[in-house]
């Protein structure tokens, strides 16, 4: 019917022929193109920066509560956290519909939300978004003969930064390397003490000094006069006379107890272009953004850069943009190709220029439609190049029934029978007999995949395991710092209460009232602190659990007594049966399969062929038979030439194979050194546990010692408090130490059994005494006061 329509209307074919190549043209101008596909799944990155942090004190203070909060947050598939030096790292991914925008906006709100429950000084978080747009396209170094550091950063951060900031679909972060200019006063340790002035004065004066604080203005007659109270310095040197505090009736300035220097922070980064020290800008995409478009722009705008120094070059490196346009070249001439050898095909074998054309014609007309469609439905060009080489293979058909053997080709040409508008309808099966390996193959490759998979959630379940079980751990630390803190307030307050009644009678003095009451004061205050973070360890406990549970638990004590380990050795051959090594075994056997698969696809195919349907010429003229029809057969297949669709398959199977045994190693080699990390771990704190117990026993002794010696009149209430504050030390350092040693027990058993980590827990309950070796996690109740 379609033939027939075009037969009748060629001038509407013709129409819709031109409308198809100015729309496909028009859509290939305007098409995204990039070296990745557009992947939907929204992530943003949350970085939080405290200078001095340890990673521990990061993730307490800072990492913790954030991710809380982002908890909160619609549509979050998991969270993901790193803690540094300093530094805090949250990537919290989304569910793969909800709108990048809206989550940087929800997520942004959200890290501003906290920020007054965060240390004091702590720098505002940054959020940003992040996938393969993320990817950097490349990097603008700034080199110079003539500038430092100090200054070759500055000009990429004030100048460069803001020139190529106009550039549509750019987006850049921060320079990296070179040295970050400030202004330093360094201290003389010597000239401080003999002034008696402290670090925290000479800031409290640099930061009254260095102000803009609006004070209105005056009206004098019919004028108005603006009032300026700026006492920002304007030249460096001006710092040292600034004035800290008064002694003896003489100012001390900044210049009698340091110097103030145009200086630079501690650098923390280098970057070296052909030997030369540079600092180089990541040059990434915005979403959506093309990325020939955003390199073509930055390099027309190194042109048109002003105001850069004599001796400075800034060039453009690792463009990614090169992979592209070379694709799209090896597109247009592989295209070009195929259309080229199909059409001279159809002329040497039907000797017709005109059908000829109709094929050079028609693969450019697919090609542009292919492209509108593309256009229209948001995707970028990719590239397949077999599809563009003509497809020949060898049959050999044997037929039983009412059908004939095509051949395919005529020879010389012509035509087997006159040109005629027939019908044709009915149904084919095909059925492959034996095709040497190759269907079995992709069978056990599938099944390897499906056994990945498997050991892939028993590996994921035994995370979580790890995770709720050091959760647990931690909920049990915190509850045990809470016990002592109690006590510790109990002891505490009994002995205020005694030198109070002392002091009533005249027998001690306000000094020993007072102090015995700070101490108090102290121990309510990490009472307090104890109880708060033992909430937060619940929070955190739901979390690992996954349930929005209470916000108080009954938790069962756990043996905190050392066990002796197995050896290295013995531990590190458990682990090569870990669930980690055993998916990506079964992955590694499965690209196995999957490439002897694709190899076995350069042999032949036999497959039984049968169909069955009805013809009608439409031609009363012609004498043939119409009406119903059958067919059976059989048939040899082997390809001859795919265009190296086969060979490219094998290179890539093979790279998919090498890629996963590279993966196996590198998972057993991880879990070798977790498994060498909790080992040493678990020494370390059983060697501490040893130490903080004697400890404990000393502390102990002192304390009774120095009761004694305060109520016989021999010491002060400063003994007796030092005492008790090294006593609570002692037992908060203890608790600490047995907890960890826990903590480092459970997670050697993850790394080396991996699917059995459940154990640990269940023998320290077992050592108990009973009845209370049931395990429970009870919940909730109201926390005793």
């Amino acid at each position: 019917m379609l033939t027939r329509a075009a037969l009748k209307n060629p001038y509407a074919v013709f129409a819709i022929c031109m409308i198809a190549l100015i729309l496909g043209a028009v859509s290939y101008q305007k098409m995204r193109v990039d070296i990745f596909p557009e992947i939907k799944l929204p992530s943003i990155l949350v970085t939080t920066f405290y200078r001095g942090l340890s990673p521990s004190e990061m993730e307490g203070a800072i990492t913790l509560k954030m991710e809380q909060r982002f908890v909160e947050a619609s549509y979050v598939e998991h969270i993901e956290s790193q803690s540094l030096s300093g530094m805090s790292y949250i990537k919290v991914f989304f569910q793969p519909d909800y709108g990048i925008d809206s989550a940087q906006s929800e997520l942004t709100s959200l890290a501003y939300s906290i920020i007054r429950l965060l240390p004091p000084g702590v720098y505002p978080p940054s959020v940003y978004k992040f996938g393969v747009s993320s990817l950097p396209v490349g990097y603008l170094s700034i080199s110079s003969d003539t500038l430092g550091p100090k200054e070759i950063r500055d000009l990429a951060y004030f100048n460069v930064r803001q020139q190529i900031a106009t550039i549509p679909g750019i987006s850049f972060g921060p320079p990296l390397g070179g040295k970050v200019r400030q202004i330093t006063v360094f201290l003389d340790q010597q000239r401080l003490l003999a002034r008696g002035v402290s670090p925290s004065e000479v800031v409290n004066a640099l930061n009254a000094q260095s102000a803009i604080i609006p004070a209105g203005d005056i009206k004098i007659g019919d004028l108005d006069y603006y009032v300026y109270s700026n006492s920002l310095v304007d030249v460096v040197d001006k710092i040292n006379d600034i004035p800290i505090k008064i002694v003896n009736g003489t100012p001390v300035l900044i210049r009698d107890i340091g110097t103030a220097a145009d200086s630079a922070a501690v650098q923390t980064s280098i970057v070296r272009v052909n030997g030369r020290e540079a600092t180089y800008i990541p040059i990434t995409r915005q979403e959506g953004a093309n990325t020939l478009e955003v390199t073509d722009g930055i390099r027309a705008k190194l042109s048109k850069l002003t105001e850069i120094p004599a001796g400075t070059t800034v060039k453009f490196l690792y463009d990614q943009s090169l992979y592209i346009r070379q694709a799209i070249a090896n597109l247009q001439k592989e295209g070009l190709l195929g259309a080229g050898l199909a059409g001279l095909m159809i002329f040497i074998f039907l000797a017709s220029v005109k059908a000829a054309l109709v094929v050079g014609l028609a693969i450019p007309l697919s090609l542009t439609a292919a492209l509108v469609a593309l256009y229209l439905t948001g995707q970028s060009a990719e590239q397949a190049r077999s599809l563009y080489y003509p497809q020949v293979y060898a049959n050999a058909n044997t037929v039983a029934g009412a059908g004939v053997s095509n051949p395919r080709f005529l020879v010389g040409g012509g035509l087997l029978r006159e040109n005629q508008t027939t019908f044709t309808g009915g149904v084919i099966a095909n059925q492959r007999i034996y095709d040497f390996g190759y269907t079995s193959n992709l069978v056990e490759s599938s099944k390897l995949a499906e056994r990945a998979q498997g050991q892939d959630v028993s590996a994921r379940r035994a995370l979580v395991l790890l995770y709720v079980q050091r959760a647990y751990l931690n909920s049990l630390k915190r509850r045990r710092l809470v016990q002592i803190a109690e006590e510790t307030v109990r002891e505490r307050g009994i002995i205020a209460g005694q030198i109070e009644t002392l002091y009533r009678q005249q027998l001690k003095s306000k000094l020993d009232f007072d102090l015995a009451h700070v101490e108090l004061v102290n121990a309510q205050s990490l009472l307090v602190r104890s109880r708060n973070d033992l909430k937060a360890s619940y929070a955190d406990l739901n979390r690992t659990m996954g349930i929005a549970g209470a916000d108080d638990y009954v938790l069962e004590d756990i043996s905190v007594e050392v066990r002796p380990q197995k050896t290295l050795e013995s531990l590190i051959n458990e682990s090569l049966s870990h669930p980690e090594v055993k998916r990506a075994k079964e992955q590694t056997a499965s690209a196995d399969a999957r490439l002897t698969a694709t190899k076995r696809q350069y042999l032949p195919t036999v497959s039984a062929i049968a169909s069955g349907g009805t013809f009608d010429p439409f031609d009363a003229r012609q004498n043939q038979q119409t009406g119903g029809w059958w067919m059976a057969g059989a048939m040899v297949s082997m390809p001859l030439f795919t265009g190296f669709l086969i060979e490219n398959q094998v290179v890539e199977a093979n790279a998919n194979r090498q890629a996963a045994s590279a993966a196996t190693s590198s998972i057993e080699q991880a879990l070798t050194q977790q498994v060498t990390n909790a080992y040493l771990d678990t020494l370390t704190f059983a060697q501490q546990i040893t130490l903080a117990e004697e400890q404990v026993k000393t502390a102990q002794e002192a304390l009774q010692l120095s009761k004694q010696r305060y109520k016989l009149g021999l010491g002060t209430v400063v003994e007796v408090t030092q005492s008790e504050v090294a006593v609570t030390a002692a037992q908060t350092r203890l608790a600490e130490t047995q907890f960890d040693y826990k903590i480092a027990e459970v997670t050697l058993a993850y790394t080396s059994q991996g699917d059995d980590t459940g154990r640990i827990l269940l023998l320290s309950r077992a050592t108990q005494p009973a009845p209370d070796t049931v395990s429970r996690l009870e919940g909730p109740r109201t926390p005793a006061n």
